[in-house]
């Protein structure tokens, strides 16, 4: 019996194959005798298996390949000539790309990255089909031909999509009407292929790189797949229309990481008489040290806890969104008497915890800070927590911020907790729901 990690939920006799591996689904082209190429039982098959992984809310990565010696072949021949012979070209094929299209839709609207693993022959809908894929790894002794102007036919299965978005209008066209076919090394040369091995080791190499991709969260996948679909339609960011529909986009990547942080909550730790957060999401990496402050003495003594999110998205250079750091630091005086104790605390609220000098100041507006004094507990036992919080906006994007946040909580004179939270490239509201949650996890020890 399959267990949810191993399982195969294919016979071996249907035209596609579905084997899911944890997070992990891959599709089979089954029919090597035809080199794979594309009939009605295939494509309905395909539409099929594409609606039942993009229902999964399992499954992270899809990977695309083919059995026996070849990728895909293409629209399957026999069945063309079949129908032209019959004089039913239209209704026949008609209904054969009704089914395989709606398999290329899926794969685009999927919440999944799409990784296709080509070798041997990848022809006409073969080739769209393994650049439609989001990326595509491929043998080095593979062919891509395009075949559709010999046919006298024009692009299908998507491919265009894929391919104009990789290398441009120019290199399509040159690619569809100038080319023959195309070697492994070309294609990875002009974009359309993200890695290429030796055949021998295509399948360990798809596993590796599938694992990879399958280590991400499954909303941020998700959000940055479309955040990025949405870009090739995009205008260039020479329009303030633009910037500000760049601004957008960015918006929706960031409700899902939020919403996704706000569902997994934090995780409270103990500092001292403290407890402080630190995120649950899997895509943080959290790290410890303890150090003197570096001062001569007097002297103070720092426990920090510091978590970062290993999951960015960069565009239009260096502009990074989604960024979220957070500090936690448990500070005791070693030979520091109150007032001293009180000035180190202060030192705290520097510009320089406030991300000031991340970004260039040409880019962002001057920082506007606020303080707030607010309850660490609600039976209002527990003394208020000083809260500073800073925000710049981008003058190139509407809507977008980098937004830091300090938290000192103190009941004594010789022990205090220090908490940091920065977001960069965030929008306002993204960015206070995660700082009202941080200020709301902050506590006392009973």
């Amino acid at each position: 019996m399959p267990t949810p990690d191993h399982a195969i939920v294919s016979h071996p006799d249907e035209p596609a194959l579905l084997r899911i591996e944890g997070p992990i689904a891959t599709i089979t082209l089954n029919r090597p005798a035809a080199f794979n190429s594309i009939d009605l039982s295939i494509a309905k098959k395909l539409e099929q298996l594409g609606a039942q992984i993009e229902a999964s809310d399992d499954i992270r990565v899809l990977v695309l390949e083919g059995a026996g010696r070849a990728f895909c072949a293409g629209g399957d021949l026999q069945t063309i000539g079949a129908a032209a012979a019959a004089d039913t070209i239209a209704p026949v094929v008609g209904k054969l790309l009704k089914h395989y299209h709606a398999f290329i839709t899926s794969l685009r609207r999927m919440p999944k990255i799409v990784l296709a693993s080509v070798h041997g022959s990848a022809a006409g809908a073969g080739l769209s089909l393994a650049f439609v894929a989001d990326l595509c790894i491929a043998a080095e002794d593979a062919r891509f031909t395009p075949a559709y102007a010999k046919l006298g036919v024009s692009p299908d299965g998507g491919g265009t999509v894929g391919v104009v978005a990789s290398v441009g209008p120019r290199r399509a066209l040159q690619i569809y009407l100038a080319e023959d076919s195309f070697s492994t090394a070309q294609a990875y040369g002009w974009g359309l292929v993200a890695k290429v091995v030796p055949a021998a080791e295509l399948k360990v190499a798809t596993r590796e790189l599938a694992q990879r991709l399958a280590q991400n969260a499954p909303a941020a996948l998700a959000a940055t797949k479309a955040l990025v679909d949405r870009a090739r339609s995009s205008p260039p960011l020479t329009t303030a229309d633009s910037r500000k529909e760049i601004g957008r986009q960015l918006g929706v990547w960031q409700a899902g990481l939020y919403q996704a942080l706000g569902e997994q909550g934090f995780r409270t730790s103990g500092f001292g008489p403290y407890v402080a957060p630190e995120s649950n999401a899997p895509w943080f990496t959290c790290w410890a040290r303890t150090n003197a402050d570096v001062l001569p003495k007097p002297r103070a003594l720092a426990s920090t806890t510091n978590c970062s999110m290993q999951t960015s998205l960069f565009i239009a250079g260096d502009l990074q969104t989604g960024q979220v750091d957070l500090a936690h630091s448990y500070v005791r005086s070693i030979d520091l008497n109150a007032f001293q104790f009180s000035t180190f605390l202060s030192r705290q609220y520097q510009p320089s915890w406030f991300g000031t000098g991340a970004r260039s100041p040409k880019r962002l507006t001057a920082q506007q800070c606020h303080e707030d004094f607010i309850e660490a507990a609600a039976d209002g036992a527990h003394p208020m927590l000083r809260a500073v919080w800073c925000a710049r906006a981008y003058r190139e994007f509407d809507g977008l911020y980098d937004v830091s946040l300090v938290a000192v909580t103190q009941d004594r004179s010789d022990e205090a907790l220090v908490s940091r939270l920065n977001m960069q490239s965030v929008t306002f509201e993204n960015a206070m729901a995660l700082a009202t949650r941080f200020l709301e996890t902050l506590q006392w020890k009973k």
